[in-house]
């Protein structure tokens, strides 16, 4: 798509009287623009509202323009960037705008202000940025003037998920633009895959468009902005199985960079026993079908993304279930939503897989056979007659039933015939059929002892020893044999062909018969007697499988869930086998028993018996974990219905047992649910009572007039069990229907109409629509609006004094339109709602307009990586519509750290701006105020540093031997403490009464502290509006002690840089048997050595940084429970003194009759630092010319003045060099 370059706008954004004119008293000067909104987007439903004022040099409203009347001068509006694709509309606020082409339009004003409606609407804008809405005034006699006021125009929010498959070619990638067609289906570029290759997955963020307003995204635009927190996508490949359900095969995550994702997903094992479970067929025939189907066509899977949080819940039908709560479900999650692949698909992409190749064949007994009352073997079909030609075997009766398929096993039947397959599988354990060798048709040669030996009816013939498969796809071969005995078959076949599979079938009346159970019904953990007669020597090793073949853990009572358990003859004889089995998993009916020798481990019995398996008892087996499906879930909340309570339910939230089973039932475990703040600790207001479990939901319910606006995330938290050790949260963003909203659209001005927008408002005042009810249908709400000295409507001839007003969940807001009565300025509105459970709203429109501009203060205040933007104005100021732009030091556009706007809406607001490294910046600043009036741009240039630190604490401790009160100066270093000023203290037990700022570097706090019991350290914090500095461990709080004390320190005192100065520290009470610690309150103070040298004296050998503060420092000595202290003073370190000498070049330096040239070179010592600014001077001697310049050498050449006619004198003459303020001396002789 073709994409037009944006003006780069380094400018005025808005800029008020962009044409002005000399004029007379009342006639317009300059054009007043208001827009209703400056953001938007080509999907946004509520079009721009505006309005042109003409305005004359007083600030009035206008009453003539040129030479023509007012009313018929013209406005012309157009797009500065975007041109031909806006659409403008002549329509006053109250009526719905029907747009017409897009392009610039030209409006007859009818008088000094008018209203129209903009429309940055997609199929004609597929473009983003920044824009300008230009309103040109012209009529016969005047000059045009005009306005121009900023739009954004941003890109559309994600509301689902598209997946392509095969990959997407680079180029298409890089061509992709926002709002383009996504690429059509690949399906995996029709390819049929192998087991064991990767499928190419694209995940694209998508705009899902309903055009047919039938309920279901039938369109999908490309964007690359996503919601908040839905970066993160789950990618699963599922197929169908039986009433619309479908089964996962294979599922990845991805992160969207941009709005896209692409990843390589492997798909190995394509579960097609579950797949052949799931769908429940009637017949074998009906598997063996399938398994033809994958092996010609392939298994199909459908590919689709979707996010782990939801979409905003309240508003669209189903949102609320039919007990009237707000139902929170993954249904909802971002990604799911109004998508439904039987109406459209196109969200989706598909792909084919197949097994590999045939990698290896087993050849096993099968469970099931023909039986009598409790004898013999049950498969997955209900055989229950001895007829063997009625036993209906199929490929499930392996894959679900026998161990481990994939491995050559026997079995022991109760009678003859004993059933048997042999099966193919590939790498990944997929089923895998034998492919013919040379055109014909894969056959196996069999070698058997058995005389009966016989294939299936409809699988395959036996003829001279050779088994030949009916199928096309040989994959499951089964076989009947009527007596014991080993049988050998050897493949005839492309692959695999020679290998020989060998196992041993035998028939015994000494086997299973189960007495019981026949049915059982238990809670996971708790036993059931399982017993045999007609048992083995050793008993049996039972299995036990649910009818989809998924293991039931099974063991002994309070023992550990195991696949297998024992069960062991009770008598000498073994005439039967008995064990108390505890059941582990969660099962419905049929239950498959599984029986083994275990002697030979050949299976011996399969039994199905009824009852069920429910969860664990939570009174004996403490619930072990909890699991939402979700990470993040959003909601409204008003007082209809219950839309006050949010449910959860199962499976979006599950309760798991001690042994990982989850509970269909919550009230079972009695979960204890809680709603927090957002810290996770705090209770959520409100709540305290209205938390509870039904059935199979979890819900908690708001006191929506509680919901805070600092609150508006909740997190739901479930937990249960003896020590609620299982435990579960779910946040949760909640807005709730607070307040009735009346929003000016314009400033009011008297004799012109104003619209007022009417809707309900959440906690921070923004629009929230009524939920749709328990029935679908659209919520609704009515309120009454009255009026006191003007009269109200919905057009522009307002005639009443009430109205009734409904809002409902598909048009949430309502324009009413307001004119003052005569002679009045003020009108007042009073909002009764009728049902909406919100507070009488009492609000004044005052129709005296504001038109002065806010005004930014110069220069900027700079501090410690951030800088203030102060900004005045005679009413309100609008920092949250201020725009700043920020030029770094590298001449490149700069984002900030972080921007906070304080007290916005007051005469007098501040934007703080945190960057990010120090530098100087260019600052840009177009600011506005309440009532829209633009100020003049302000450019500003400002350094900041990014250095603050603290630099002390005094008094750094004190004794809290009683409760005490006491100042406490707060010192930081390269800091700029300005507006307002908090001191924290990290203790718990220290309260701050007061704090001051004192200078830009330091902060007096006032504070007390309780008598203490124990010594503790505290980090001090001053936050000012513009620097925050903590001074880590820099207050300690002493117990009450035995004191020592301090008479001298000698010296007294240090200068900066000493090192390796002896303090000898005199007093009384110092214990030479104690180990001493000596401190020093500040920083740059380091103790190198202590030594108790009596109880009268103490050393101590200390380091004076060079960049320690100057000034008295608090000595601390303490012995355990002993301290006491004294003062010393740091010194500043002196100056040296900068210092010159001077030597002569070769030539000596002496005078003769006439003058002569000398070299000379000018030493400095250390203090010298020369450069090229640096001036010599020497005492009579005119011209001295720097040769060279170095920090501290300088060569030069001097003219020493002849001595005839005694014009000079020679001797020692004053040297000076002088670099800026600073000097250094010298002298030099010249004879």
């Amino acid at each position: 798509m073709s994409k037009k370059i944006f003006a780069v706008i380094a400018g005025l954004l808005m800029v008020a009287g962009v044409f002005t004119a000399d004029a007379m008293a009342g006639e317009a000067t300059r054009v007043y623009m208001e827009l209703s909104k400056s953001l938007t987007n080509p999907f946004d439903a509520s079009p721009i509202r505006g309005r042109v004022i003409l305005l004359d040099a007083a600030g009035n409203v206008a009453d003539s323009y040129g030479t023509k009347p007012i009313a018929e001068a013209k406005l012309i509006l157009t797009s500065e960037n975007f041109g031909s694709q806006v659409a403008f509309a002549d329509v006053p606020a109250y009526v719905d705008p029907m747009f017409g082409g897009p392009g610039s339009i030209e409006i007859i004003m009818g008088g000094a202000s008018h209203e129209f409606a903009i429309s940055y609407s997609y199929p004609s804008v597929t473009e983003f940025g920044d824009d300008n809405i230009i309103a040109t005034i012209i009529s016969e006699g005047a000059a045009p003037i005009g306005n121009k006021y900023p739009v954004v125009v941003e890109k559309p929010l994600a509301n689902c998920y598209v997946v392509r498959t095969g990959g997407i070619l680079p180029v298409v990638l890089s061509n992709l633009d926002v709002l383009d067609d996504l690429p059509p289906q690949q399906f995996n570029n029709f390819a049929v895959q192998p087991a064991g290759q990767d499928v190419k997955i694209d995940v694209f963020a998508a705009l899902g468009l309903d055009n047919d307003l039938n309920g279901i995204y039938d369109t999908f635009l490309f964007t690359d902005r996503v919601p908040e927190g839905a970066e993160t996508v789950t990618i699963t490949g599922e197929t169908n199985t039986i009433d619309n359900e479908r089964l996962v095969v294979q599922s990845a995550s991805a992160t969207l960079v941009n709005g896209h994702a692409a990843l390589n997903v492997p798909v190995n094992n394509l579960k097609i026993p579950a797949i052949m479970a799931a769908k429940d067929f009637a017949t074998p025939d009906e598997q063996l079908t399938f398994l033809e189907g994958v092996f010609s066509s392939g298994l199909e899977l459908g590919w689709g993304a979707a996010a782990s949080i939801t979409r905003e819940i309240g508003a669209i039908p189903g949102d609320v279930i039919p007990g009237g709560q707000v139902g929170i479900s993954s249904a909802q999650l971002i990604g799911n939503s109004m998508l439904d692949p039987e109406e459209s698909d196109e969200f989706l992409d598909f792909s084919t897989h197949k097994p590999a190749s045939i990698a290896k064949a087993s050849m096993v007994g099968l469970p099931i056979g023909p039986i009598t009352d409790t004898d013999g073997l049950q498969g997955y079909f209900d055989n229950d007659s001895i007829d063997p030609d009625e036993v209906a075997v199929s490929p499930l009766d392996a894959y679900l039933y026998v161990e481990n398929p994939t491995q050559t096993a026997g079995i022991v039947a109760y009678v003859a015939p004993i059933y048997a397959a042999i099966m193919g599988w590939d790498n990944f354990d997929n089923p895998a059929y034998f492919p013919p060798k040379q055109g014909v048709p894969a056959s196996f040669k069999i070698s058997t002892t058995i005389e009966d030996f016989y294939a299936l009816p409809d699988y395959g013939t036996v003829a001279d020893s050779t088994y030949t498969p009916n199928s096309s796809y040989p994959t499951f071969i089964p076989f009947a044999v009527g007596a014991g005995g080993p049988v050998e078959a050897t493949i005839q076949a492309s692959i695999l062909n020679g290998v020989k599979l060998q196992a041993s079938f035998d028939a015994d009346p000494i086997i299973v018969d189960l007495i019981s159970p026949t049915s059982i019904s238990v809670k996971a953990g708790e036993t059931a007697t399982v017993k045999v007669q007609n048992a083995e020597d050793n008993g049996y090793e039972l299995r036990a499988l649910q009818h989809d073949g998924t293991s039931i853990k099974v063991g002994l009572e309070g023992g550990a869930p195991s696949a297998t358990v024992q069960v062991p003859c009770e008598n000498i004889t073994c005439t039967y086998a008995m064990q108390d089995v505890a059941f582990f998993t969660k099962a419905e009916e049929p239950i498959h028993l599984i029986f083994k020798s275990a002697t030979d481990k050949n299976i011996t019995g399969a039994k199905k018996i009824g009852g069920t398996i429910d969860p664990a008892d939570p009174a004996k087996f403490e619930p072990s974990a909890i699991m939402f499906k979700l990470t993040k879930a959003s909601v409204t909340i008003d007082c209809a219905e219950e839309h006050q309570t949010i449910a959860v339910q199962n499976p979006d939230i599950m309760i798991h047992d001690a042994f990982g089973n989850p509970y269909d039932v919550f009230t079972e475990v009695s979960p204890t649910v809680a709603l927090y703040l957002n810290d996770g600790t705090t209770p959520y207001p409100g709540t305290a009572a209205a938390k509870t479990a039904v059935d199979d939901m979890i819900m908690a319910t708001f006191d929506k007039d509680q919901v805070a606006p600092d609150a508006s995330s909740a997190i739901l938290t479930v937990s249960t069990g003896i020590t609620e050790t299982a435990s579960a949260s779910l946040p949760v963003d909640v807005r709730a229907m607070q307040k009735s909203v009346l929003s000016e659209i314009f400033v009011p001005v008297p004799d012109i109409i104003a619209p007022l927008a009417f809707y309900y408002g959440d906690q921070n005042g923004a629009l929230i629509a009524p939920n749709v009810l328990a029935s679908g249908s659209f919520g609704k709400f009515v309120a009454t609006i009255t009026s006191t000295d003007g009269t109200i409507g919905f057009d522009g001839s307002p005639a009443a004094t009430s109205l009734d007003v409904t809002l409902s969940t598909d048009e949430p807001q309502e324009v009413i339109t307001v004119a003052a009565d005569a002679d009045k300025t003020v009108v007042k509105l009073a909002v009764t709602p009728t049902d909406a459970c919100v507070p009488e709203l009492r609000q004044d429109v005052v129709f005296a307009p504001d038109f002065e501009p806010p005004v930014v203060q110069s220069p900027l205040v700079a501090g410690s990586c951030a800088f203030l933007i102060n900004i005045t104005d005679n009413r309100a100021v609008n920092l949250a519509a201020t725009q700043v732009s920020i030029i770094g030091p590298n001449f490149q556009p700069v984002e900030p750290v972080s921007r906070t706007n304080l007290n916005d809406g007051t005469a007098e607001g501040t934007i703080k701006i945190a960057v990010g490294a120090p530098g100087t910046y260019q600052v840009t600043i177009n600011t506005i105020d309440k009532a829209n009036n633009p100020g003049a741009t302000s450019v500003q240039v400002v350094t900041v540093e990014c250095n603050a630190a603290c630099a002390s604490v005094d008094p750094n401790s004190v004794i809290a031997d009683t409760e005490k009160t006491l100042d406490v100066t707060i010192t930081g270093q390269n800091t700029n403490f300005t507006g307002a000023v908090a001191v924290t203290f990290s203790c718990p037990q220290i309260t701050v009464n007061s704090a001051s700022i004192v200078s830009p570097t330091q902060v007096t706090a006032n504070i007390t502290v309780p008598a203490a019991t124990e010594d503790y350290t505290c980090d001090v914090t001053v936050a000012t509006t513009l620097d925050e500095v903590t001074c880590a461990q820099g207050f300690e709080v002493l117990k009450p002690i035995t004191a020592c004390n301090i008479t001298s320190i000698s010296p007294s005192s240090g200068t900066q840089g000493a090192q390796d100065l002896t303090l000898t520290i005199t007093g009384s009470n110092f214990d030479p048997a104690q180990a001493v610690t000596v401190s020093f309150s500040g920083t740059g103070i380091t103790v190198v050595d202590s030594t108790v040298n009596s109880e009268t004296q103490i050393t101590a050998v200390i380091d004076i940084a060079e960049t320690a503060a100057v000034g008295a420092r608090t000595v601390t000595v303490r012995q355990g429970d002993i301290s006491c202290t004294g003062q010393f003073t740091v010194n500043e370190l002196p100056v040296e003194e900068c210092t010159l000498t001077v030597e002569g070049g070769l030539l000596p330096l002496k005078a003769g009759l006439f003058p002569r040239l000398r070299r000379i070179v000018i030493t400095g010592n250390e203090s010298a630092n020369w450069n090229r600014t640096s001036a010599v001077t020497i005492e009579d001697i005119r011209l001295v010319i720097p040769l060279r310049i170095q920090p501290n050498k300088i060569t030069a050449v001097i003219l020493i003045p002849g001595k005839l006619f005694g014009r000079f004198t020679p001797g020692v003459k004053d040297v000076t060099v002088v670099t800026g303020a600073d000097t250094c001396t010298g002298t030099v002789t010249i004879q």
